[in-house]
């Protein structure tokens, strides 16, 4: 802004130092121009210094100066927000263009060009609020301009491009990259299938909503596809606050959060760089705690709603519900909610509710009461009630869809809040039964009846399977048989199982499940032909016999054992002792126990033939040396070991050791014994002693959170029950011929409807099941930007406590230094009065030598000598006394003399013994 007019100012402005020169140059400013409204003048001291508001002084100060053009308003409105963009001031974008004309709304290229610039987030954030229809924008031409800005940069091209869809760097993307390539990626990150199609976004862009949900929420569905699209967009080009802002304004904020943080932790996979992970990490964590805060705050509101959230299948997510979303997020902290754990609670118990009464000092526990009822039928009279659920919810539903975890009874049935225990004992008498059938069925469909039937019958076979392998001889045959039905009969219970699971979470992992389907059913194949039928030793038969107990025995561990609150816990931390404390314990001691086996057994037995049992005993007393201390070796040989009379030493005969047979031990000695007691040593008093620590530092790592993985750990065990046969093995036989005739009037009827060529008209009506509705969605939108506002504000105050104490601090610095200024001032002071008062001393003792008259130093001659300084032989200075106070007549009431007189050894020896002690002291 500097014309012709301000030149002979704005030299005099720089050549001027000082203050009075500054605001004579404003004056005269002033006077060159009277009409300017405001002049803003900064030194070049303060342009040094970190200005964080001039940016938007200046750019105020251009929209002040600046003439308004009422017939291009619009024109003019979009330039002031593409200066505020420029200049990044958001601030100044909603006073000085969204304020003037509310009803301006920003065009697609404005929002794209924002979108692709750096540190814009807020701007995006603030077109969003301002009605800007996000799934008018992401057409897929759009999309791919975004991607394939993102594959200018590093991240994408090497996390994305390279290492997860494989291709080269100098590929380019095409147009079929949103059907095929962009799907590949959410799927690995995601671990689900969530399809984006290309037509659905063009469409979508031109307002044609042609998807699988109601005319009604078209809309919302559209506007929360095109967000999580450009979420996932963001994420994968490492612009995580960008996540963050539109997180906002998304209407599924739980199931979004969890979405992005399950993204955030697989694509840490792909990443090499130490402090990019570290800060994908910690955008991971924020979004987790988005999730469980959001989901807390509706709690604390409605908790109705909170739960009716768990149950819900959403579409858009791969069918998944919101704590199966957590589940597969690793979310414990979500998944330990009190809401969460209640809704398993409920899953678990079925639709039974088991009472709990007291008989005077008897009390039965739980299990004991779901095991009576299950097989006794009638005392679900006495400890059973039923939920009040229509007939239609499971009469004539197939087994899946009654053991779904999320299949839950109506919501009227569920949102009452009658109490039943405070009725009173009359609660008995209205209460009506379901018929029998429907409470047997009911009762054997509860996941708690599957879980305690299944453990005991699985008790049954692990007793049945000891006494089968501890059976003398060549073993029992029938019990052989039962052993290898019943074995079967496990592996197809978990391959059902493991197949419902897939079904009803298309997430499960299968791979460690379906090996151990594998192992058991090669296992029955080995056991029918070592057992059953020997081909070989039958020795053999009885090995696998022993394996497959212990094997079935751990494995009882680690499916029945964690429902308990306290055995899961510990559990828990035994499975992260053995899978990482003690693997990575046995990387470290390996190469020490091969060196030392093999030292040992080299320096003990020199002789001993090269054969198998060489090997055997190197390695058996490296091992055996975690147990006990093999000291036997070095205590002697037999009696029965000759040496050697002229021991060979050179050919083939050569011999080490004294004794005629190698099997004779040569361990007294002086070498043996550095050898052994430095591997027990280094084994025994330092790595055992590591292992330990590990194990201490795992226990209390685990030990704070032990409760919050048992509730994580509970949410696969009542999934897994749920989905499972009502029948244990090896009684699942009849479920299984249920489901194979079930399967067959499946294929009957789909081949009778190809044969007769029947068409079904689908309905018009499309169900709202799986999908919030508009309020819900408002509901929860407004719960994310509540969230939101909370942790800023809580930003706000730390921020503010911070520089408040950063303000006290630089106070009570500056408070001490000016305390140490003072103390040195008194000081400083105090030396200038000492020395005042010996300069003062000096100059009477100058000025009483000057003295020469007679007469004077006659009378004076009693006192010239009590004035003279310092003391006779001593350094120390006398009490300055001026003239007018030297006669006796005067009273002068300020002489403090000091105190002084002469060591005894300088008194006369015969004044000596007058001394006073007290004044010397």
């Amino acid at each position: 802004f500097c014309t012709e007019e301000f030149s002979g100012t704005r030299e005099s402005l720089q050549s001027s130092l000082s203050w009075e020169h500054q605001n004579e140059c404003l004056g005269n400013m002033e006077m060159k121009v009277p009409e300017l409204r405001y002049i803003t003048v900064f030194s070049t001291l303060d342009l040094d210094r970190d200005i964080e508001d001039l940016p938007s002084h200046l750019l105020e100060t251009i929209f002040k100066a600046q003439k308004s053009d009422v017939s291009n308003y619009h024109d003019q409105l979009k330039r002031d927000l593409l200066l505020t963009i420029d200049w990044n001031c958001p601030h100044l974008a909603v006073t000085k263009v969204f304020y003037k004309d509310p009803s301006f709304k920003v065009d697609n290229d404005v929002f794209e060009q924002t979108l692709l610039s750096k540190d814009r987030e807020e701007f995006i954030s603030m077109f969003l609020d301002h009605g800007f229809e996000i799934h008018k924008y992401m057409n897929s031409s759009r999309v791919i301009t975004l991607f394939e800005k993102a594959l200018t940069e590093d991240f994408f091209r090497e996390v994305c491009w390279e290492r997860i869809l494989g291709y080269r760097r100098v590929m380019m993307l095409d147009d079929y990259f949103i059907d095929s390539d962009l799907n590949w990626i959410v799927e690995n990150l995601m671990g689900m299938p969530i399809h984006i199609s290309s037509v659905e976004l063009n469409e979508c862009s031109t307002g044609i909503f042609n998807m699988n949900c109601p005319k009604e929420l078209v809309y919302d569905v559209a506007r929360r596809k095109a967000i999580a699209m450009l979420i996932i967009w963001a994420l994968v080009s490492n612009r995580g606050k960008l996540a963050v802002y539109l997180w906002r304004h998304v209407d599924q904020p739980v199931m979004l959060a969890l979405a992005c943080s399950l993204i955030l932790d697989k694509i840490q996979q792909y990443i090499t760089d130490t402090a990019l992970k570290e800060k994908f990490e910690k955008l991971r964590k924020q979004f987790a705690d988005m999730a469980v805060g959001v989901f807390d705050l509706c709690y604390n509101d409605m908790p109705s709603k909170a739960y009716d959230a768990l149950n819900l299948k959403n579409k858009d997510w791969g069918g998944h519900s919101l704590i199966d979303m957590a589940a597969l997020a690793q979310n414990k902290d979500l998944v330990a909610h009190p809401c969460c754990q209640k809704w398993l609670t409920n899953t678990f118990m079925g639709n039974i509710k088991v009472r709990d009464l007291t008989w005077g000092f008897m009390t039965f526990p739980t299990y004991f009461k779901v095991i009576l009822c299950a097989f006794l039928v009638y005392p679900m009279y006495l400890w059973v009630r039923f939920k009040e659920t229509s007939d239609e919810d499971f009469i004539g539903s197939n087994e899946y869809e009654v053991n779904d975890p999320y299949y839950t009874p109506s919501d009227a049935s569920r949102n009452r809040n009658i109490n039943r225990e405070e009725i009173g004992r009359s609660h008995l008498l209205k209460y009506h039964y379901p018929p029998m059938w429907q409470m047997i069925y009911w009762m054997w469909s509860a996941p708690i009846t599957k879980f305690w039937v299944s453990n005991i019958f699985y008790v049954m076979y692990l007793a049945i399977f000891s006494l089968a392998v501890i059976w003398t001889s060549c073993g029992n045959l029938y019990l052989d048989l039962l052993i290898c039905f019943w074995t079967s009969m496990i592996a197809l219970e978990s391959a059902h199982k493991l197949y419902a699971l897939n079904k009803a979470f298309p997430n499960t992992p299968l791979f460690g499940k379906s090996l151990e389907i594998v192992y058991i059913l090669m296992y029955v194949v080995f056991l029918f032909m070592l057992r059953i039928k020997p081909i070989n030793d039958p020795y053999g038969g009885k090995i696998l016999m022993c394996l497959g107990l212990i094997f079935f025995y751990y494995r009882m561990i680690f499916i029945y054992l964690p429902i308990s609150s306290t055995l899961g816990p510990l559990l828990y931390r035994v499975k992260e002792m053995v899978s990482v404390d003690f693997v990575n314990f046995m990387k470290l001691v390996v190469l020490i126990l091969i060196a030392n086996g093999i030292a040992m057994q080299a320096i003990l037995y020199p002789d001993f033939p090269l054969s198998v049992e060489l090997i055997r005993k190197s390695f058996h007393k490296a091992f055996i040396s975690f147990f006990m201390t093999p000291v036997g070796e070095l205590q002697g040989t037999e009696p029965f070991c000759k040496t050697w009379e002229q021991k060979p030493t050179e050919g083939t005969m050569c011999r080490v050791s004294d004794y005629v047979d190698g099997r004779c031990s040569s361990g007294i000695a002086f070498w043996p014994y550095v050898i052994v007691f430095q591997y027990m040593l280094l084994l025994k008093l330092i790595l055992l002693t590591i292992l330990f620590a590990l194990f201490s530092n795992t226990g209390s790592k685990f030990g704070a959170e032990s409760n919050t993985l048992w509730k994580f750990q509970r949410y696969h065990l009542v999934t897994k029950f749920s989905v499972s046969l009502r029948l244990p093995p090896p009684l699942n036989v009849f479920s299984l011929i249920g489901i194979l005739y079930e399967f067959g009037i499946y294929i009957y009827k789909w081949i009778d409807t190809l044969l007769q060529k029947k068409i079904k008209k689908e309905n018009d009506m499309i169900s709202n099941e799986g999908y919030f509705s508009s309020l819900e969605c408002n509901y929860w939108k407004q719960l994310a930007r509540d969230y939101y506002d909370k942790e800023e504000y809580k930003k706000k105050e730390e921020e503010f406590t911070q520089k408040e104490s950063d303000i006290i601090d630089k106070l009570l610095d500056d408070v001490n230094l000016k305390e140490d200024m003072i103390y040195r001032a008194k000081s400083r002071i105090a030396q200038l009065e000492a020395d005042i008062g010996y300069t003062h001393a000096h100059l009477e003792t100058l000025k009483y030598r000057k003295k020469k008259d007679e007469e004077q130093k006659a009378r004076l001659s009693l006192h010239s000598l009590a004035r003279e300084s310092p003391y006779p032989r001593t350094k120390i200075q006398r009490f300055p006394v001026p003239d007018k106070y030297v006669p006796w007549e005067v009273m002068w009431l300020h002489y403090e003399p000091n105190t002084y007189t002469m060591p005894k050894s300088d008194f006369l020896s015969f004044l000596q013994p007058y001394v006073d002690e007290d004044i010397l002291m």
